[in-house]
């Protein structure tokens, strides 16, 4: 049998910190099932889905339910940006040392 777990009973309707997932899945025991029950949550940050994401596809035993439209739309963005080739560009900027305030200034008004 899987025990149901009522997250906005834990967290609230908005779950924004990473760690409240990290948090949750220390108290999970391997051997039992688990059902995270959604509903009464209205938004969780990316951070948050990106979380959950992790924790539903290392854990065989945990399902989740009853996501809200908006948790939903964020939980699929996660989803989509874990298959999309990630195109990373970097800058070559000059490296700017500033010994001092002065040097600071000077340089952000001539940025």
């Amino acid at each position: 049998m899987k025990q149901i777990i009522k997250l906005s009973e834990r967290f609230g309707a908005r779950i924004h910190i990473r760690a409240q997932v990290a948090s949750l899945a220390k108290t999970l025991e391997p051997q039992n099932s688990y059902l995270l029950d959604f509903s009464g949550i209205e938004t969780v940050s990316r951070s948050v889905a990106d979380e959950f994401y992790t924790l539903v596809h290392s854990h065989s035993n945990i399902e989740i339910y009853n996501m809200g439209d908006f948790v939903h739309k964020m939980y699929d963005a996660v989803t989509y940006g874990r298959f999309m080739p990630r195109n990373l560009q970097y800058s070559f900027d000059e490296i700017i040392v500033c010994p001092d305030m002065e040097s600071v200034r000077y340089n952000l008004r001539n940025f």
